[in-house]
């Protein structure tokens, strides 16, 4: 492929590409889960999720049992808009109670409004993903950035899910990983953005490929194959825990 012609490493070691989710929904929603929190948070609050969905299903065997307090352990897939949509109970205040996903509970919901509404598609997302125009998947940024909540963050991290590697979904693990691997020790908020496009500015436009090559590299060296670890330890591919800090 392209990139691997770019990027010895990957070329050497077989990547390339981004694992993503069966729909643009997920993968919007657990972007969403990111913010503002830690990695284990966000595994959690995705599990929470999953384990929500079968009292939700569509499938003719909804529960909706609502004074419980916690979720079923009886895990399900990740909900889809329409499941979240469909039973008048699931507000914000549930999923709050039930998957404490906080102040994203509104983000969801109105993600999965947009969706109802037709603001947004997954038919026009998988046509934009067989697209090589840029233009278009630009026009796809910047109407997220539009929508409430959705800082550059989100909307460069679900960009990156549906095939545009041109924009770093950048935070704190990145400036942990600029300052140890390529020595920016003066990297911050501030800089962040002309320091990425100093180091990965010549992958264009995959960046987004050469600093997750580089990131599983460096997670590999410490953890070992993260294709063979538990899912029970995922939590522990994190800054402080790479640091060997308390987190």
């Amino acid at each position: 492929m392209e990139f691997q012609e770019m990027h010895s490493s990957a070329r050497e070691n077989g990547l390339g590409r981004i694992f993503r989710s069966p729909s643009f929904f997920e993968d919007a929603v657990k972007s969403i889960l990111l913010c503002n929190c830690s990695w284990k948070r966000s595994l959690d609050m995705a599990r929470a999720l999953c384990l929500l969905q079968p009292k939700i299903a569509l499938d003719g065997n909804a529960r909706s049992k609502r004074k419980r307090s916690k979720c079923s352990d009886d895990i399900g897939n990740f909900p889809s808009w329409k499941e979240l949509l469909a039973w008048s109970w699931v507000d914000e205040k549930y999923l709050i109670k039930q998957c404490n996903v906080g102040y994203r509970a509104a983000r969801i919901l109105q993600l999965a409004t947009m969706f109802a509404q037709g603001d947004l598609r997954e038919d026009h997302i998988a046509k934009l993903e067989q697209s090589s125009d840029p233009t278009s998947f630009e026009t796809l940024y910047q109407n997220l950035l539009k929508i409430k909540g959705f800082g550059p963050f989100v909307c460069s991290n679900i960009m990156m899910c549906v095939g545009f590697y041109q924009r770093i979904p950048s935070d704190s693990e990145t400036i942990r990983h600029l300052k140890q691997v390529h020595g920016k020790q003066n990297c911050s908020k501030q800089t962040i953005g002309k320091d990425v496009e100093e180091i990965y500015g010549k992958y264009n436009p995959f960046q987004c490929l050469a600093y997750w090559v580089e990131l599983i590299e460096e997670y590999e060296n410490k953890f070992g194959k993260l294709s063979k670890l538990e899912a029970a330890n995922y939590h522990l591919i994190t800054a402080p825990r790479y640091l060997g800090t308390r987190e």
